[in-house]
């Protein structure tokens, strides 16, 4: 398991890309019905602020690979 830190004040611990998704959903409070359509909905809210930023939403690995990758998501340690 992972130590995942979201936007420097969330900790999630999980194991696979799919259980941080769920667990970052679950923690925001979005009324989406599933991870999918939160992963989609999300990416879609981070380019109305920058129409650069592309977040891939077709699969859970490619949706933190690019969190990661843009600075929202560190891993803080290795348990």
């Amino acid at each position: 398991m992972k130590m995942y830190v979201l936007n420097d004040t969330q900790r999630f611990m999980a194991a696979t890309d799919a259980e941080l998704v769920h667990r970052i959903h679950l923690a925001s409070r979005s009324p989406c019905d599933d991870d999918a359509t939160y992963m989609r909905e999300f990416s879609e809210r981070s380019r109305l602020y920058d129409r650069d930023q592309i977040i891939r939403h077709d699969t859970p690995e490619n949706f933190i690979a690019d969190l990661m990758s843009l600075g929202l998501l560190r891993v803080e340690g290795v348990h």
